[in-house]
């Protein structure tokens, strides 16, 4: 469980943080979807870690994209808060996620699984995962 919360607090500072540097700006939204991201992509690599990274990059980029579609849908449609606009670039969906951002997030996944394959270094991460949860 304390891998988990690392990771969550991982993601929750990488995140805003990328956004940062990236458009100037970020919100505290971004620190939330950010962890929910980071636990996700290491469940991910811990169930399909014997795919090739570049999969495993693609289907993190998909779930990234999953996690800021949802949360584009809620502070951005529903709760009307403007956090992000992606309306003006093309190949985009309601304006919360878009092509070009899937393509970066292609590369960050990437790197994570690098990351990840390297903490855990041939250990079982399912099982851990699954001692964590339950």
């Amino acid at each position: 469980m304390k891998k988990m919360v690392f990771w969550f607090l991982c993601g929750a500072v990488i995140y805003p943080s990328v956004e940062v540097l990236w458009r100037g700006h970020s919100h505290w939204s971004m620190a939330l979807a950010g962890g929910v991201c980071a636990v996700l992509l290491l469940y991910l690599n811990g169930l399909w870690g014997d795919l090739a990274r570049p999969l495993r990059a693609l289907l993190g980029a998909g779930l990234i994209c999953m996690v800021e579609f949802l949360f584009g849908v809620v502070f951005n449609l529903f709760l009307r808060m403007a956090v992000w606009d992606y309306s003006a670039l093309p190949y985009n969906l309601l304006g919360q996620i878009s092509l070009r951002y899937f393509l970066l997030w292609c590369g960050l996944s990437y790197l994570l699984t690098w990351v990840f394959d390297r903490v855990w270094d041939g250990e079982d991460i399912r099982e851990k995962i699954f001692r964590a949860v339950v």
